[in-house]
């Protein structure tokens, strides 16, 4: 049983996903400092929505017992101290916060919360609110937050983060981690995290991590968001695995970075005042403070005369997207292929394939399909979009 539990609450678009992929892939170095890494990002997302009352998006019911296994996975630590990471647990109300400090009794419990200068953080909200299908352009997106400020602060989650946790944990508990401003070496931010830990970040493996949430360029990010406003539409299961995580923080990642939206007028003035609030509270509330309240004041950069894009960048870029889903269909279809052929020369035929594929988690109706028509999903066939 752990003498310590450390939950990292994020909050969003605060290197929430860059901390957890380093979490994840150095549990043997973290043990080795005698520090737990409790669970997986699936596991802390599912658990994180069930504290919160929240049906994950993908889901057809709410999630049950996830939260019991991740407090059970922890009780069974053999270190002092463990840790484990999700924003989602940000969402929790009087309940599940109430909950997840009754269900450590024997140890003590500490929240790390990560923030960021809320001006700057803005523009990478409507990046995600894009990824994630968002039709509105960043204009009308700067016009929706000041016409409904109380949802804007909810979907900032700090005031909720400030004022619920402290009902039951002490302010010395509550490690308030800020993001480093724009240009600081990356690593400064798990420096920080780490610290509250009391792990040393040299002894990590900091290699560019696998799941990655990164910046789109303007032009990039209007490409996806007529994308996502296209008659035709997109399931929710496509939109999230070929746009967000594939194009969007995948491939168009890499592209040079053009114009970057900058907030003005009533946005900047609701948004600024935020960040005021957001300091003060810091600065009279006695949390634990990581690193420096300036970093939460960037002020604002110069923006662009104008948000248009000119249609010949659109094209281009629509057009790098066209040819790299279809180099990934073309892949697809190309392993499928070999799987299918492997399939057939170990169960002896097609017949005795399909009935091996059925038996094999995960490959369902598309590669039996596959094997009737002799071809995988993904294959580039005349009037069929590779899947």
């Amino acid at each position: 049983m752990p003498k310590q539990v450390y939950v990292h609450i994020g909050l969003p678009k605060t290197g929430t996903t860059y901390l957890q992929d380093l979490l994840y892939a150095n549990v043997d170095a973290f043990a080795r400092q005698g520090v737990t890494v409790v669970g997986r990002h699936a596991q802390h997302y599912e658990a994180a929505s069930e504290l919160a009352g929240i049906r994950p998006r993908l889901a057809d019911r709410m999630p049950t017992g996830r939260w019991d296994a991740v407090v059970a996975e922890a009780g069974r630590a053999r270190t002092d101290r463990v840790v484990f990471s999700n924003e989602r647990y940000s969402l929790a109300r009087k309940p599940g916060v109430a909950r997840l400090a009754r269900s450590f009794p024997d140890a003590e419990l500490h929240v790390i919360v990560t923030v960021r200068d809320l001006v700057a953080a803005e523009p990478s909200a409507w990046q995600e609110y894009v990824k994630n299908g968002g039709t509105r352009t960043w204009e009308e997106f700067c016009a929706a937050a000041v016409r409904r400020p109380g949802a804007l602060r909810r979907r900032r989650r700090i005031r909720r983060v400030l004022r619920l946790w402290p009902r039951h944990l002490p302010a010395e508990r509550i490690h308030v981690v800020t993001v480093p401003p724009p240009g600081s070496p990356r690593e400064r931010i798990l420096e920080r995290f780490c610290s509250v830990l009391g792990v040393d970040p040299e002894a990590l493996d900091t290699r560019e991590p696998q799941r990655q949430n990164t910046s789109l360029d303007f032009v990039a990010t209007e490409m996806l968001r007529r994308v996502n406003g296209h008659e035709a539409g997109l399931s929710v299961a496509a939109q999230r695995s070929e746009i967000k995580e594939w194009l969007a923080n995948g491939v168009l990642s890499r592209r040079p970075a053009t114009t970057r939206p900058v907030l003005s007028g009533p946005a900047l003035e609701l948004l600024a005042a935020e960040n005021a609030w957001m300091i003060r509270t810091l600065e009279r509330r006695g949390f634990d403070v990581v690193g420096e309240l300036a970093d939460l004041d960037g002020g604002v950069p110069e923006g662009p005369a104008s948000y248009d894009v000119p249609p010949e960048a659109l094209l281009e870029a629509a057009l790098e997207a066209l040819v790299l889903s279809s180099e990934r269909a073309h892949e697809r279809g190309r392993t499928l292929r070999r799987m299918r052929g492997r399939l057939r020369r170990r169960a002896g035929g097609v017949g005795g394939a399909t009935a091996l594929a059925t038996r094999i988690p995960g490959f369902g109706a598309g590669l039996r399909q596959g094997l009737r028509r002799g071809s995988g999903p993904g294959s580039a066939r005349p009037g069929r979009p590779g899947e």
